[in-house]
């Protein structure tokens, strides 16, 4: 299940064993919390937190925690964190005992960043999906939130922040918060607000630079590039976002696939996708396609050593420019 199912599911029933994993760390958090809202009191007495590398070596021990009685509690927690065994390590006596037949007072909770299979194979584990949110679930906690402390947004400037922040909960979650602090007093947080206080996360400004490549804007493209070289100065790891990009505004351009399928194959969102193809029906599929070229080209220079990254960066932006 998605981590905002997560609330309504224990209003059911509460499974012995939550897998929770997923990139962002603000969501598996707030999962954590809710788990621990919905089956903990006198956590002093009833929670004991593990890490991973000791389980995989001392099973026994936490296995000996699951199976302590709760005092005052409706249920006694454990919360394993970064916790990725293999098949092999799951053949232990005391955790494939366990996960095959879970107590019903205690309650385990694994927080992982990312997928584990072999857990997943055990009926009592429930996997809860703290992956990148949907944008309309971000739009709605931004929404939410500001009108708990007073303020109003559009749905369009949620949106801006959202992409501002690569729709990454952990970081929408902070920028929210200084919006409250920066804005007390206002009705209402606006365009303006977003853009004095956000720092922008390198993939919106990279797809702002391409909006100011498309509209010949050069100055502009430039000054955008000037500020993520401010924040940075990571020339290869800007020359890598402006290649990666454009090849994928190239696919988009060409592509029958639908874009959850596209999404998939290239490793992002499907959101990232929807506006890679509105953006690329500015340029045409050739200059596309001669952009990437263009960027493998100076890419394997820089590797082969024939010229340095930021001559890399400034010849493929001189390129781009033209």
């Amino acid at each position: 299940m998605r981590m905002e199912e997560l609330k309504n599911s224990l209003a059911k029933t509460v499974a012995p064993v939550y897998l929770i994993e997923g990139e962002d760390a603000y969501l598996r958090e707030q999962a954590v919390k809710i788990l621990q809202q919905k089956c903990l009191s006198s956590p002093e007495l009833n929670l004991n937190t593990f890490e991973g590398s000791y389980v995989k070596s001392n099973p026994e021990e936490m296995v000996s925690a699951l199976m302590q009685y709760p005092f005052m509690s409706e249920k006694r927690v454990i919360i394993l964190r970064d916790y990725f065994p293999s098949a092999t390590d799951l053949k232990n006596k005391a955790i494939d005992g366990y996960l095959k037949e879970p107590t019903d007072t205690s309650l385990l909770i694994i927080v992982n960043s990312s997928s584990c299979e072999p857990l997943k194979k055990y009926d009592s584990v429930v996997t809860v999906d703290c992956g990148k949110a949907d944008l309309s679930v971000i739009v709605r906690y931004i929404q939410l939130t500001l009108k708990k402390n007073n303020l109003i947004i559009t749905s369009k400037n949620a949106e801006i922040l959202a992409d501002y922040c690569r729709m990454e909960m952990t970081k929408v979650s902070g920028e929210v918060e200084k919006l409250i602090s920066y804005c007390f007093g206002n009705a209402e947080v606006t365009l303006q607000d977003i853009d004095e206080l956000v720092c922008k996360e390198n993939d919106f400004q990279v797809y702002e630079l391409t909006e100011q490549v498309a509209r010949k804007n050069n100055d502009k493209a430039y000054e955008i590039l000037a500020d993520m070289l401010s924040k940075s100065n990571d020339h290869q790891k800007i020359f890598s976002s402006l290649y990666y990009h454009f090849r994928r505004l190239f696919y988009c351009s060409v592509s029958t696939k639908t874009p959850a399928t596209l999404a998939k194959e290239l490793g992002v969102k499907e959101y990232a996708i929807k506006k890679a193809t509105e953006q690329c029906k500015k340029f045409t599929p050739k200059m596309l396609k001669q952009t990437v070229d263009m960027f493998a080209r100076y890419d394997a220079d820089f590797k082969s050593g024939k010229i340095s990254i930021q001559a890399a960066l400034n010849l493929a932006m001189g390129k781009i420019m033209q």
